[in-house]
């Protein structure tokens, strides 16, 4: 091949590349939330998810290490992992509006 072709394969494949709206950097993928999606199907506001976002992370370790410790007994591990959980109900109920928690007890419903 000749570096003319070469050249030029190379310059119709950025053109159509930027015409279409691509990126020659590498695909960004989306921050993974350790919100559950049940929550964030909530609407939540940004100041909600800022607040939120740290507490779900903490308990995700929380459960972890819980789940890690082999010195826990089941029903220690099942007593950790319950206090975490009402951590973090009680947090959502001082995040969330009336009506976000309306919905969230209808959500949990249907998904009995």
């Amino acid at each position: 091949m000749s570096t003319g072709f070469i050249k030029l394969t190379l310059t119709v494949f950025l053109t159509v590349s930027i015409l279409l709206g691509g990126s020659l950097a590498a695909p960004q993928t989306p921050e993974k939330s350790a919100i559950p999606s049940l929550i964030t199907s909530l609407n939540l506001s940004k100041k909600q998810k800022e607040k939120l976002e740290p507490v779900y992370e903490a308990h995700h370790k929380q459960v972890q290490a819980v789940r890690e410790d082999t010195t826990l007994s089941e029903d220690a591990r099942r007593a950790k992992v319950a206090a975490s959980n009402q951590a973090i109900n009680d947090q959502l109920r001082q995040t969330l509006t009336s009506d976000q928690k309306k919905k969230l007890m209808e959500l949990r419903k249907g998904s009995k």
